[in-house]
């Protein structure tokens, strides 16, 4: 009779937790309760696409930041800047910072520099690297990244407060 008590009341918390967190999916899918990053604003909300020695230097200095990889010819990044990224943007004065990996391929140390900044980010998939690619450095370290598009948005509200 106590195991079916405690049972029941095992359930019925489950179910309580349960709704108290499915309110943000944010929190679900991150592990954060709000967002709590303050970013670089501007007037509007801006893409500012960079060298990997200023992404470097913006670690060293322990910044925190939105990181946006990709690539000129990439269809997959061109229609996420056009329907997610121009959008955003119009709506919350941030500045985000891009690595096109076309602008700098062909220059050694930057591509070397690329190469460690990308390192930890995990947007592999099925061996490759793949763009487009959010990231999100706090204090000039990589805590979390997304790589699928449905999300991108998510990742950005979850952590920065806009």
């Amino acid at each position: 009779m106590n195991k079916i008590k405690l049972l029941k009341n095992v359930l019925i918390f489950s179910s309580i937790f349960s709704f108290l967190t499915s309110c943000s999916k944010g929190h679900i899918r991150y592990g954060v309760a709000s967002p709590y990053l303050e970013v670089e604003k501007n007037e509007e909300g801006i893409l500012k696409d960079v060298l990997p020695s200023y992404i470097n230097d913006k670690i060293n200095n322990k910044d925190n930041f939105v990181l946006f990889l990709h690539r000129t010819h990439c269809s997959y990044c061109n229609d996420t800047i056009n329907n997610f990224l121009t959008p955003f943007l119009q709506e919350n004065p941030i500045v985000i910072y891009g690595l096109n990996g076309d602008e700098f391929e062909l220059n050694e140390n930057e591509y070397s520099l690329y190469q460690e900044i990308i390192k930890p980010l995990g947007n592999i998939y099925q061996g490759y690297r793949v763009v487009p690619y959010f990231a999100i450095f706090e204090e000039g370290q990589f805590i979390q990244g997304e790589l699928d598009s449905e999300f991108f948005e998510l990742l950005i509200t979850t952590y920065v407060k806009l």
